[in-house]
């Protein structure tokens, strides 16, 4: 008689590990197992001081009804992927900053970080990819860095549309934002005095000089405003004022006349064509070809809202 029992709880156990081992587990009224959390190992990357994720998580089982056979998934595994956010990326394109993939089986573990130091993370493979918001140095691309263009700012000067300019050439412009240019008799223009009008936001003034005007600052006594529709306002308000804005977020018929510059016009075509150099790209930079989650990342971006100002390329 115990001889059969023994052989019956072995029998069980058996069954119970197999249909485990194959995905299913069967549970009765005898009570649901102790649950589980989701598990995060965090490693800190010391030298730049965040945190990454390391391991898996764990799902935890549902609890079971009344002396009734249920079969439950096993526990679903996710893995998790480092990626870093640079400032100025983080800036350009908000919506895409904490970006998850939920449909992929990853999670990503963002390190918001200056851009520099995004690349730095991806160089030293702390980082699966990193997004920033400028071009990759040659030191990077000779490093075996890779780029993939998301979309960008575009730069642009406006003036009223009843002003005659059409055009300046990138030594004009530069002039311009830096206070040498003060009139427009200089170009040729009756109009006497020159005023710049640009955005408050530091890291915007930053980004349009750095794609304007390398090397040099704006002006600091340029009259600053909120955003870009109230640079609009102002040109059109304020006789002589010359505006600096970003392409994209100057509508039809707003009265404005976005100024080509050394020729070409600040449109998203001209900047895939390379034609078009007055911006500041946000890229996604990898080791190699993008691939994995970076190339779900970035399918998914591009699917994404774009941030005010920015010009996505599909």
């Amino acid at each position: 008689m115990k001889q059969n029992i023994w052989r019956t709880t072995c029998c069980t156990t058996v069954a119970i590990m197999a249909l485990a081992m194959m995905g299913r587990v069967i549970l009765t009224d005898a009570g649901p197992p102790p649950p589980t959390k989701w598990l995060v190992g965090i490693a800190t990357a010391p030298r730049f001081g965040i945190a990454l994720a390391q391991g898996y998580g764990q799902q935890g089982a549902e609890p079971i009804g009344e002396s009734v056979e249920r079969i439950v998934p096993a526990a679903t595994i996710r893995s998790h992927v480092n990626a870093a956010f640079g400032s100025n990326a983080c800036s350009m394109g908000a919506p895409l900053c904490q970006l998850q993939l939920a449909d992929c089986g990853v999670d990503l573990v963002w390190a918001n970080v200056p851009d520099r130091d995004a690349i730095e993370l991806l160089l030293i493979g702390k980082v699966e990819f990193a997004v920033v918001g400028s071009n990759l140095s040659d030191h990077d691309t000779s490093a075996g860095l890779q780029s993939t263009v998301l979309g960008a700012e575009l730069w642009s000067l406006i003036v009223a549309e009843d002003c005659p300019l059409t055009s300046l050439t990138s030594q004009q412009v530069r002039l311009a934002l830096t206070g040498q240019l003060r009139d427009w008799r200089d170009l040729g223009l009756p109009f006497g005095p020159l005023r710049v009008i640009a955005i408050t936001d530091h890291g915007v003034c930053e980004r349009a000089a750095g794609a304007l005007m390398p090397g040099d600052a704006l002006l600091e006594s340029a009259p600053q405003v909120a955003d870009d529709q109230d640079v609009v306002n102002q040109v059109l308000t304020a006789p002589g004022s010359l505006g600096l804005v970003r392409a994209s977020t100057v509508e039809e018929g707003a009265k404005v006349r976005l100024l080509r510059i050394d020729g070409t016009l600040p449109t998203t075509k001209e900047f895939a064509f390379g034609r078009y150099r007055a911006s500041s790209p946000l890229v996604v930079a990898t080791r190699g070809p993008a691939q994995g989650a970076a190339l779900q990342y970035i399918e998914a971006a591009r699917k994404a809202p774009a941030a005010r100002g920015f010009s996505p390329l599909q």
